[in-house]
C-alpha cells in the first residue's frame, strides 16, 4: 500500500529482487508527481492507480484480487508503506513451517518502531467485548486491560500466538483470504486488522508473531504523524472504523449499544485531548 511514500518503498522493493516475490503496488496518493515517481522508479512492478483514496483495507483487497489475475499464490505479504529493514531470507524460511500448520492462518514478525521495545505488537487472547475497551481511554482506568497487549519488551519465546496482529507487515495464507471473503474492507482506515482477526477465529484458525524475525515500522512517514499525535481528521477515521468494527463484531444488540456509547465517549476525551496539546503550543 501507498499513500505518497514512493521515497521509502525502495525499502521492501530493494531486497525483494533476489526472492521469487511478485509485488503489487497499490496507490492511495491520487497524486501526478507521486504517480511520475512511481512509474520511474518501479517500471518492472505492477502498479495500480486508485482514481479516488480508497482507504488502507480496500486497497489491500484490491491488490490481492489484482495478484489473482496473474498467479495461484499460497500467501499474501500485506506491508504498510512505513516497513523499513526487513530480511526476507529469515522470512523465506519461516514460511515453510508456516505452511505446515494447518491452523495457523497469518503470522508477523517482531515489528519495532521508535518505542523499540516498548512497541506494541498487538493483542492476544482475549473476548471482543474486552477488545473494545482496550482500545479506548477505559483501559487506562482499569489497567488489568493491559495483560492483553502485546509488548516487544514481553516476548521470550520465538513464537507467541496472537489474536489481532499489527497491520504494518504479516502473512496470510492466500485460502484463508479466500474463505473469509478477502481483505476486510469495511472500513475505511483502522481496525482492518481487528475485523480480520475475527473472522479468522470463526474458522477456527490462529496467528502468532515468529520474534525470530524482525522489521522496523517508521511510525508516521506517510501520514505526516508521529505515534500519538493525532489529528482531527485522523481522528474521525477511527470513530467511524471503531463504531464498524462493533456493529460488526459484537452480536449482542445490548452490548453493541452500550460498547458505541464509549466509542463515542473516548472520541470526545481524544479530540479534547488533542485541542488541549494545541493550545499548550
Amino acid at each position: 500500500m501507498n499513500y505518497f511514500a514512493s521515497e521509502i518503498l525502495h525499502n521492501v522493493v530493494d531486497i525483494s529482487k533476489n526472492y521469487n516475490i511478485d509485488i503489487i503496488i497499490v496507490d492511495n496518493s491520487c497524486d501526478e508527481k507521486e504517480l511520475f515517481n512511481l512509474e520511474t522508479n518501479f517500471k518492472d512492478i505492477k502498479i495500480v492507480f486508485n482514481k479516488n483514496n480508497v482507504g488502507f483495507g480496500s486497497g489491500c483487497y484490491i491488490g490481492t484480487e489484482e495478484a489473482k489475475k496473474h498467479a495461484n499464490y499460497d500467501n499474501f505479504l500485506f506491508v504498510n508503506p512505513d516497513i523499513s529493514e526487513v530480511n526476507l531470507a529469515k522470512i523465506s524460511e519461516a514460511l515453510e513451517e508456516f505452511g505446515q500448520d494447518q491452523k495457523a492462518a497469518y503470522f508477523q514478525p517482531l515489528i519495532l518502531d521508535n518505542r523499540e521495545n516498548n512497541s506494541i505488537l498487538g493483542i492476544i487472547e482475549a473476548s471482543d467485548i474486552k477488545v473494545v475497551l482496550l482500545y479506548t481511554f477505559i483501559k487506562k482506568i482499569f489497567t488489568s486491560l493491559e495483560q492483553y497487549v502485546l509488548y516487544a519488551r514481553e516476548l521470550n519465546k520465538n513464537k507467541t500466538n496472537i489474536y489481532i496482529p499489527s497491520g504494518a507487515f504479516f502473512i496470510v495464507k492466500a485460502d484463508v483470504l479466500n474463505r473469509i471473503g478477502g481483505f476486510p474492507r469495511d472500513t475505511f482506515l483502522y481496525f482492518e486488522e481487528w475485523l480480520f482477526a475475527y473472522r479468522v477465529k470463526k474458522l477456527g484458525m490462529y496467528g502468532y508473531i515468529d520474534a525470530s524475525l524482525k522489521v522496523h515500522h517508521e511510525i508516521g512517514y506517510s501520514t505526516g504523524l508521529q505515534y500519538g499525535a493525532g489529528s482531527a481528521k485522523m481522528l474521525r477515521y477511527r470513530k467511524q472504523a471503531f463504531e464498524i468494527a462493533v456493529e460488526k463484531i459484537i452480536t449482542s444488540s445490548i452490548a453493541s449499544f452500550g460498547l458505541k456509547l464509549i466509542v463515542k465517549l473516548d472520541s470526545y476525551v481524544r479530540l479534547a485531548i488533542l485541542n488541549l496539546k494545541k493550545v499548550k503550543k
